[in-house]
């Protein structure tokens, strides 16, 4: 008989337990890349949504109705930097109730560079951040980002060995935005300029007075390659390259994942340093 009453209490109550082993923590981030790093370190424990949808503008989002019913829902809400996220810092001082974890913003206050994830150093200290926020906020969840500082590693092994053969004369490069200050100040890499001051990549057009300088800058330093950011405007990279008289620009993406499915920050890194190395060694 007791066994008899075991077996059918077990009947009962064994969906509930089920449904609490296998709850996930809800998250929300404001781009891929961001998305692409709780995915690394939470694995099938959370339910993660990236709001900036692949090749999106991350500096000039807006936020729709939807964005704000799983704002609301999540237990953690992961950003980058209220300097280029303004939009989600916007909603974040509308909504008293919840915070934003701002990966790219020191805990003094201090704040890390932009496009901070282009430097796998500094992307060891910001996963090391998530992973603690995490596990926080569920501590059931003792999850871990070991894996993911072997793979920042790994990526700065790669990239500094292959940067290490570019002759001193090929290390200068100039940008459309500035976008690759972390990925440069890391490797060795120059840039002489950027065609926009601003870091949105859909900023004004360059000023004549600012266009002849980096012309001459172009000429003075021996500027071979104009870097711009893959499915923006590139006509004004494209005139400064023909008036300097070097090769046409070239698009790289290191502004958030491709859509092809199993790609990561890894991956990305990866390719577009060897994109990038390519065109500076050969041009």
């Amino acid at each position: 008989m007791y066994h008899k009453a075991l077996f059918v209490l077990t009947l009962i109550f064994a969906p509930c337990m089920a449904s609490a082993g296998t709850s996930k923590i809800e998250v929300v981030c404001s781009f891929s890349i961001l998305e692409d790093w709780c995915h690394q370190i939470l694995k099938d424990k959370g339910l993660i949504h990236s709001l900036v949808p692949i090749k999106g503008e991350l500096h000039e989002y807006q936020l729709s109705a939807q964005d704000v019913v799983r704002l609301k829902r999540s237990q953690v809400v992961v950003g980058f930097s209220p300097d280029s996220e303004a939009w989600l810092h916007d909603w974040a001082k509308s909504s008293p109730n919840h915070r934003v974890l701002w990966l790219g913003v020191n805990e003094d206050g201090t704040r890390l560079p932009s496009h901070g994830w282009t430097d796998p150093l500094l992307v060891m200290s910001m996963v090391t951040r998530l992973c603690a926020e995490l596990n926080k906020t569920d501590p059931n969840l003792n999850v871990s980002h070991v894996q993911m500082l072997k793979e920042a590693q790994s990526v700065d092994s790669e990239l500094k060995a292959l940067f290490s053969t570019l002759p001193a004369e090929r290390r200068k490069l100039v940008t459309q935005h500035p976008s690759l200050n972390p990925f440069a100040a890391r490797y060795g890499i120059k840039i002489v300029g950027t065609l926009l001051e601003s870091s949105s990549g859909e900023a004004a057009d360059t000023s004549a007075r600012h266009f002849s300088r980096l012309l001459k800058s172009i000429r003075a330093d021996g500027v071979r390659v104009i870097v711009t950011d893959e499915g923006h405007n590139q006509e004004m990279a494209k005139r400064l390259a023909s008036d300097a008289g070097i090769p046409s620009p070239i698009a790289l993406n290191f502004e958030s994942l491709p859509s092809a499915q199993g790609s990561s920050w890894k991956s990305m890194m990866v390719l577009q340093g060897r994109m990038l190395h390519e065109a500076l060694m050969l041009r």
